[in-house]
């Protein structure tokens, strides 16, 4: 790129041709001096290494020979990439030993000299500098107030690891120039070298293996970025006076076990919030790293949750496919990105949970007690994206009326996808609450009213493979609306009953314990085949599956001046929580109360009577 530029340069010059080229292949950080003399060196200071460094900017004369101040103002770019890497670890790097505080900043009277350099004090040193360096770059990760870019990221690690390669290939300035580092790092675990070795050809080894050790540190960093695994090995000492040594203790539960363990500990009859847990917690992990769970700070939370705001929607997928790390994904430009309803749902609400198991289960072992997952979505889309919505009358019609429809009502072997449309109507449940409804235990007649058991109770005669679950934790028996009777509903239920049937449904198999798994897939689909899949309101709210069913009802109900939260199972609040608390419900809200609700309910359409078996409760 820069040879095509430097001849189109030289084709399009004519006097000042000379001076056009310089422009054009000019190194970063190198400009003309205002002041006519020759060139000069300018890079401002990062603003987290000011203090360290001591100054805002780089700026130094380079000459005015351009082929000289070009060399010299590549070289100070490594220098500077130097320099400021090393502000950076000595600041955020958080030393292997404990008392790390006292030695960091302890006189040189209380640090151990060093008069002989052998190969466990080089092992040693490597393992430090490799631990030092990965812990600086989580530690300016988590306090960053937006996630690290990671291109840009990758290009500061390839100019340090360059200046590295020189120094472990023996170039003399790069050698002097990893000097301070050595330092910092020894005296920060209490170590100094003698005086005798100071300028020796041994410190020249010493500094030629701490460079070897820096680059295979930025190795693994490269690796960490990209998502690949780990080159260099972790095991081994680290630097450590014996006098600091601290006294044994036992293991600390690291996060990657708490999470284990709470994985491990779900519900099994929480399948979807499980999932959802599945899904998060890894994610967590590999966004903040391994560490013991006493180390977990606010700013992990805060960095994991401005960095997945970031990726894309289904970025799984994307992840599988191209091999790319989730921060790397995050740090593309992406046309969409995660909705406010997905980050709240899932990842704060999944992270949420894990840090109350964790303050419940692990304070007495160091969890932290005053993890907060409020951290403000930064996106742009809104909550009420593809949030569904209620059926018009007239699409309500088109659903039960179609010459689709009239070949599903004739068939008794495809008669169960009419049932689960108009039960879904006249309930406003959930698809998975529908479906698990066990024919053996789950509906019945009391005092004229037909009614239908949404519970997670196992009950009589259950199906294995069900795992039965309601989403409020709650509970409910609700009365069959009059039109449900009318076509026939309870004889339906009946058949199945004498057929022994053990879920509503048996013509479609469970899904992971999931009954409304396949049938809920049909539902989308059907609406689709339909045309009326995807059409959205004024408000850009759509009909998208079997919840725009609760929609209707819900709406439907209010429309008709009467709330059916009660049959939905939608939990019914007052202006005053703590009274709610203490109210039962199934004696302020009878079967026979419902009855009455559920008759104001009136979508203006007679569904067809499908084909039904013969028997004393067939219509």
């Amino acid at each position: 790129m820069v040879q095509k530029r430097v001849q189109k340069a030289v084709q399009t010059a004519k006097k000042e041709g000379n001076a056009a080229m310089d422009e054009i292949t000019m190194p970063q950080f190198m400009s003309k001096n205002p002041r006519g003399t020759g060139y000069q060196f300018r890079r401002g200071v990062p603003a987290d290494v000011r203090t360290s460094i001591g100054k805002r900017e780089f700026k130094l004369a380079l000459g005015g020979n351009f082929q000289v101040a070009s060399q010299r103002c590549r070289e100070l770019a490594v220098e500077t990439d130097r320099q400021i890497a090393a502000a950076r670890a000595s600041n955020t790097s958080q030393p292997v030993v404990t008392g790390e505080a006292r030695q960091a900043s302890a006189p040189n009277v209380l640090l151990t000299e060093v008069h002989e350099i052998d190969s466990d004090f080089i092992a040693k040193l490597h393992t430090t500098v490799i631990e030092q360096v990965r812990h600086g770059d989580k530690n300016q990760r988590y306090r960053g107030r937006e996630a690290i870019n990671v291109p840009e990221k990758l290009q500061e690690i390839e100019r340090i690891r360059n200046w590295a390669a020189m120094a472990r290939n023996g170039d003399k300035i790069a050698v002097e120039g990893w000097s301070g580092m050595l330092t910092s790092t020894l005296k920060r675990n209490g170590y100094q070298l003698a005086q005798a070795l100071r300028g020796s050809q041994e410190e020249r080894m010493l500094l030629i293996e701490y460079a070897s050790a820096y680059r295979d540190a930025l190795d693994t960093l490269e690796s960490e970025y990209l998502g690949k695994n780990s080159p260099a090995a972790f095991s081994g000492m680290t630097l450590k006076r014996p006098a600091l040594e601290p006294a044994p203790t036992q293991d600390v539960l690291r996060l990657s076990a708490a999470i284990n363990e709470f994985l491990a500990n779900l519900p099994p009859e929480k399948r979807s919030v499980n999932e959802k847990h599945g899904f998060v917690l890894p994610a967590f992990l590999e966004v903040v790293g391994d560490m013991p769970i006493t180390e977990l700070r606010q700013s992990h939370v805060k960095d994991f949750l401005l960095t997945v705001q970031k990726l894309p929607p289904r970025w799984s997928e994307l992840r599988k496919r191209d091999n790319k790390s989730i921060r790397l994904l995050a740090s593309q430009e992406w046309p969409e990105t995660l909705a406010l309803s997905t980050y709240e749902g899932t990842y704060c609400s999944s992270l949420r949970t894990f840090i109350k198991r964790g303050v419940a289960d692990w304070q007495d072992v160091g969890f932290p007690t005053a993890l907060t997952t409020n951290i403000s979505y930064l996106g742009s889309r809104t909550k009420v994206e593809r949030k569904q919505r209620a059926l018009r009358t007239h699409e309500i019609q088109s659903i039960f009326f179609n010459s689709r429809m009239e070949k599903i009502v004739r068939s008794p072997e495809k008669v169960h996808k009419f049932w689960l449309l108009a039960i879904e109507l006249y309930t406003g449940a959930r698809v998975r609450e529908i479906c698990q409804l066990n024919p053996q235990y789950d509906w019945g007649e009391k005092n004229g009213i037909w009614w239908l058991r949404i519970t997670d109770e196992v009950g009589a005669k259950s199906d294995p493979d069900v795992i039965k679950s309601v989403k409020t934790g709650k509970p409910r028996t609700i009365p069959m609306h009059a039109e449900l009777v009318r076509i026939g509903l309870p004889g339906y239920l009946e058949s199945l009953r004498k057929k022994g049937a053990r879920r509503l449904f048996p013509s479609w198999a469970p899904t992971q314990g999931d009954a409304g798994a396949a049938p809920g897939k049909w539902v989308a689909n059907y609406l689709r085949s339909i045309g009326i899949h995807g059409v959205a309101n004024e408000l850009g709210n759509a009909v998208r599956g079997s919840h725009t069913f609760r929609h209707t009802l819900l709406t439907h109900g209010r429309k008709n001046s009467v709330n059916l939260r009660c049959i939905s199972g939608h939990h019914e609040k007052s202006d005053n929580e703590v009274a709610d608390g203490y109210e039962d419900e199934t004696m302020l809200l009878k079967l026979a109360d419902m009855v009455v609700r559920l008759k104001e309910l009136n979508y203006g359409v007679m569904l067809p009577v499908p084909a039904g078996p013969a028997g004393s409760l067939a219509k």
